[in-house]
């Protein structure tokens, strides 16, 4: 599936910043970037934690450069540390279109994908925590 009028790569501040693991609490923002010829009737940015239920987060058009739409939603990192997931969904004529994590799993630029796609996870950790020696 042709996913190349989207864009999201988790290891590009711009789309994700901060980029790695955030504190409890602490903002978070996320970009997708759409070219297409029309606006899309709504974006989300779709949350969740291991267990808990999905959040779907609309998403602003926050520019538009050259044919390009960038939409973004800012929130708070969740106040209980774990793992928190995401993904993109599109809808349009209809349509819901599914944008999410590559199929490696390992982030980066995103794919489109039919239904339910693999997602992104942003680490939330207890503010102050530090990072062991052997991990850096």
């Amino acid at each position: 599936m042709d996913g190349d009028w989207l864009a999201h790569d988790s290891h590009d501040i711009f789309y994700r910043n901060p980029f790695g693991a955030v504190p409890c609490r602490a903002p978070v923002t996320l970009r997708l970037a759409v070219r297409r010829p029309d606006r899309p009737e709504a974006v989300l940015a779709r949350l969740w934690q291991d267990g808990g239920r999905e959040e779907d987060l609309p998403m602003y058009l926050w520019r538009e450069d050259h044919g390009t739409l960038v939409y973004q939603a800012d929130f708070a990192a969740p106040a209980a540390p774990g793992l928190l997931w995401y993904a993109f969904v599109l809808r349009q004529h209809g349509r819901a279109w599914h944008y999410g994590n590559n199929p490696e799993r390992l982030g980066g630029a995103g794919r489109l994908y039919e239904n339910d796609p693999a997602a992104w996870q942003i680490t939330v950790h207890r503010p102050g925590a530090v990072t062991p020696d052997w991990l850096k």
